[in-house]
């Protein structure tokens, strides 16, 4: 019969593992963040495997999808920039 610490290991394990069977199954994308984000989906699972609090990952995730946005923003704004301007401005 399994003790307690030996059923909870147990069951974080699967949660660990929940998350590497994701990652495994992952179609690259060629964004490295956009799936890695993706992987923090399962916030539990990903501090379980990293042995970190659940909220570590929960902000991890908000930052980089922070940061993602102002650099999308940045080069919509660039290439916006590069446009050759046509027509009468009146």
């Amino acid at each position: 019969m399994l003790t307690f610490k030996d059923f909870q290991k147990k069951k974080d394990d699967t949660k660990s593992l929940d998350v590497i069977r994701k990652g495994m199954n992952l179609q690259s994308s060629g964004d490295f963040w956009k799936d890695l984000l993706s992987l923090c989906g399962n916030a539990q699972g990903m501090a379980d495997l990293l042995d970190v609090p659940k909220e570590k990952i929960t902000a991890l995730a908000g930052r980089v999808s922070t940061l993602r946005s102002k650099i999308e923003d940045s080069e919509d704004t660039n290439i916006k920039d590069r446009l050759i301007k046509t027509g009468n401005k009146t």
